[in-house]
């Protein structure tokens, strides 16, 4: 809408001074070579006029005509300047709205988008699956007991430290105290008595 009413100014201020510009022109052509009139009425050579008081012959009145025809020929140059002045000044501000919309609409075109949808895998929007209960803290050192007795102190370890991990309070101090048995029956000495403290401490600091 906006560009159809610049359209139309540029349009509308063209011909305010084309149609005016060129009348005059016409006119001023038309008395230029129209010859001597008196009165609005056509003198022939030998004619006189009477003009407030003043008699002028066929020459003066031709004469007479011929530069008003040329008076009329200036001003309407001067109008069709003028109405061209004005269609190019309305024409330049049309062209500017139009860059700067351009360069309004390229301005949003960088702006960063928002993050693109994406597909969400079937394991983020299902629920979680429930965590199966803890073994009895009795059940875990008991095992840990046997697999020591058979001589297998990895799994005594790794059970007593799953009894530790997967209980709280007094049930994880029993399986806390029951490691430290296990470090003392092994020794200092063994390497998987250094690992196994250091997995105990990540659990309990």
């Amino acid at each position: 809408m906006r560009r159809t009413r610049r359209l139309r100014a540029v349009v509308g201020g063209t011909l305010l001074g084309l149609v005016p510009g060129l009348l005059l022109v016409g006119w001023g052509i038309y008395s230029m070579n129209s010859g001597a009139d008196c009165g609005w009425e056509g003198m022939s050579e030998g004619d006189r006029c009477r003009v407030g008081g003043v008699i002028r012959d066929y020459d003066d009145q031709q004469k007479d005509s011929f530069l008003a025809g040329m008076l009329w020929i200036s001003v309407g140059g001067i109008v069709l300047l003028a109405g061209g002045y004005l269609g190019a000044k309305l024409s330049q501000e049309r062209l500017q709205d139009e860059a700067r919309g351009a360069a309004k609409f390229t301005s949003r075109q960088r702006q960063p988008a928002g993050p693109a949808p994406r597909a969400v895998p079937a394991s983020e929007t299902a629920p979680a699956a429930p965590r199966p209960p803890a073994r009895h803290v009795d059940a875990l050192l008991r095992a840990a007991d046997a697999a020591l007795e058979h001589g297998d102190a990895d799994q005594a370890l790794a059970l007593a430290l799953d009894a530790v991990r997967n209980h709280s309070g007094e049930d994880r101090e029993r399986a806390r105290q029951r490691l430290l048995h296990y470090f003392q029956v092994l020794g200092p000495q063994d390497p998987r008595v250094a690992e196994t403290q250091k997995r105990l401490a990540s659990l309990l600091f």
